[in-house]
C-alpha cells in the first residue's frame, strides 16, 4: 500500500528496469538486493497480490545490453542514461509527497507511532537524499544529458515519444491526450533551447533551473503515460485481463493525471525559463 513492492525470482534483473506485475501494472527496479528486488509500483499499489506474478518487459534497459541491432544498443543505452535521474528524483519526491499527504488525513494522531503514517513519512524522505540527492540528479540531467551533446539525445528521445502523439491521434476519444502531450514535448524543447542558447553567456543557469526542469522532464514523460494508458483503454481490441481493473477505469487513472497533475508542469517549465528570476541570497550581517 505504500506505493513500493518487493518482488523474489528475477535473477538478472537491472537498476530501472520495467517489470509487469500480475493483471498488467508495471513496476521499476530500483533497491537489488541479494534475495529480492525494491520496485517502485507506477500505479495503485494496491493492484500487487502478495505471490502474485510479475514480469520483465522489455525495457530500455534490456534493449540496451541485448538488441541484436548495435544502433538499437545504443539508442536505448542513451534513453536509460537520460531517464534514469528522472526516474530517482521524480519518483522519490512524489513518494514522500504522497507520504506527507497521507499523513493530513489523521490530523494530529498523524504524528504519533500508534498509525504508523509517521514512520512512512520518515523512511520516504531519506529516499530523496540517497543515491544521489535529487539536487544533483537534477544537475546530472541538464548538464551532462540535456546540454552536453547540443541537445541530440534529447531530441531522439522527444522523437519516440512523440510517436504516442500520432497514436493518440488516430485514435477515436484520445484528441486530449494527443494535444497535452505534444504541449509538454513542445515546451521541453523550447526550454532546453533557451538554456543551450544562454549557457556559454551565464553558465549558472542551468543550474538555477535544473530542479525545475527534471519535473519538468518529468510530468512530460507522465504525460507520456497517460496518453498511452488513454489509448490502449479506449482501444476495443486492447481489453485488460479478467478480474483486474476495467477499461473505464484505467481510462479514468488517465484523465485524473491529465486534469489534475499535468497542469503543474507549467509552473516548472515557466520557473525554469526564467533566467533573469531574483534569487534571495542571504546577506552578512554588518554588526
Amino acid at each position: 500500500g505504500d506505493g513500493v513492492a518487493r518482488v523474489a525470482g528475477l535473477p538478472n534483473t537491472a537498476v530501472n528496469e520495467l517489470l509487469e506485475f500480475e493483471g498488467g501494472l508495471l513496476g521499476l527496479a530500483l533497491n537489488l538486493d541479494e534475495d529480492a528486488i525494491g520496485a517502485v509500483v507506477l500505479g495503485k499499489a494496491e493492484g500487487v497480490e502478495e505471490d502474485g506474478r510479475e514480469e520483465r518487459s522489455p525495457a530500455a534497459g534490456q534493449f540496451a545490453e541485448h538488441h541484436p541491432d548495435a544502433e538499437r544498443r545504443r539508442a536505448a543505452a542513451e534513453h536509460v542514461a537520460l531517464l534514469t535521474p528522472v526516474a530517482k528524483a521524480l519518483f522519490t519526491e512524489l513518494g514522500h509527497r504522497s507520504a506527507d499527504e497521507a499523513l493530513q488525513v489523521w490530523g494530529g494522531y498523524g504524528f504519533l507511532h500508534d498509525y504508523g503514517i509517521e514512520q512512512t513519512v520518515r523512511d520516504s524522505r531519506i529516499a530523496l537524499i540517497y543515491e544521489g540527492t535529487n539536487e544533483i540528479q537534477a544537475i546530472d540531467l541538464v548538464q551532462r544529458k540535456l546540454l552536453d551533446d547540443g541537445g541530440r539525445r534529447a531530441q531522439a528521445l522527444r522523437s519516440v515519444l512523440a510517436h504516442e502523439v500520432q497514436a493518440c491521434q488516430a485514435q477515436v476519444g484520445a484528441a486530449a491526450f494527443a494535444q497535452a502531450l505534444e504541449h509538454q514535448l513542445d515546451e521541453w524543447a523550447r526550454t532546453q533551447e533557451a538554456l543551450l542558447a544562454a549557457a556559454p553567456t551565464d553558465p549558472e543557469w542551468p543550474l538555477r533551473a535544473a530542479d525545475d526542469v527534471l519535473l519538468g522532464v518529468g510530468h512530460a514523460l507522465m504525460a507520456w503515460a497517460w496518453a498511452r494508458l488513454a489509448r490502449t483503454a479506449l482501444d476495443p481490441h486492447s481489453a485488460p485481463p479478467a478480474g483486474g481493473r476495467t477499461a473505464a477505469q484505467w481510462l479514468d487513472s488517465a484523465r485524473f493525471g491529465l486534469e489534475w497533475l499535468l497542469p503543474q508542469a507549467q509552473v516548472h517549465w515557466q520557473r525554469a525559463r526564467q533566467q533573469g528570476a531574483a534569487l534571495p541570497w542571504p546577506v552578512p550581517s554588518s554588526s
